[in-house]
C-alpha cells in the first residue's frame, strides 16, 4: 500500500476510464440522436430538470472539496458536514447528479450508462483508498467507516451501498 495518496484518491482512475466512456457515449448520442433521445414533450423541462441537476452535482462538490481541502494538509479525517451522510460525497455526486444532468442537457438517456459504469468503477476502485485510510487512520476510520454510508446516504436504517 502507498504510504501517500493524493488529495484526489481514486479519482485520477475514475477519470481515466469514465471520461472516455462519457466522449464515445456523446459522440454515438449526437449521430444517432432519434435512437437516444429522451421522450419528453417540453423541451424545457428537460433542461430544467437537467440544469438542477448539474446545480446540485456542483453544489455537493464544491462542499465536499471545501471541507477536504484544508482537512488533507492537517491530515485530519473528515467525518462532519456532508461527510456524516457519505464518505464520498464527491463521487456520488457525479454519479447521481452531474452526469445525469449532461445526460438531460445533452438529451441522450445513452449517456446515463456512464452513471453505471461509474458506480461499477468507484464499487471495484475504492477498496484501495479505504486500505489507505485505515492504515492512515485506523480505528478512527474504521469506526467512521461502519456508521457512515460508503456512498449513498443512509434514509432508513443501515444499509450501504
Amino acid at each position: 500500500m502507498a504510504k501517500e495518496m493524493s488529495i484526489r484518491g481514486i479519482g485520477h482512475m475514475f477519470e481515466f476510464y469514465v471520461l472516455p466512456c462519457g466522449i464515445v457515449f456523446i459522440i454515438i448520442s449526437h449521430f444517432f440522436k432519434p435512437l437516444f433521445s429522451y421522450r419528453i414533450n417540453n423541451e424545457y423541462v428537460r433542461l430544467f430538470i437537467g440544469l438542477a441537476f448539474l446545480l446540485t452535482g456542483l453544489l455537493i462538490n464544491f462542499i465536499s472539496m471545501k471541507k477536504i481541502m484544508p482537512a488533507f494538509k492537517e491530515e485530519k479525517l473528515v467525518t462532519e458536514g456532508i461527510f456524516r451522510f457519505s464518505r464520498n460525497p464527491t463521487y456520488a455526486s457525479v454519479i447521481f447528479f452531474t452526469i445525469p444532468a449532461i445526460s438531460l442537457l445533452l438529451d441522450s438517456f445513452l449517456i446515463l450508462l456512464c452513471s453505471i459504469i461509474s458506480f461499477v468503477l468507484f464499487k471495484l476502485l475504492i477498496t484501495r483508498e479505504e486500505k489507505f485510510l485505515e492504515e492512515k487512520f485506523g480505528d478512527e476510520y474504521v469506526t467512521y467507516k461502519n456508521k457512515t454510508a460508503q456512498l449513498i446516504p443512509r434514509l432508513f436504517g443501515k444499509i450501504d451501498s
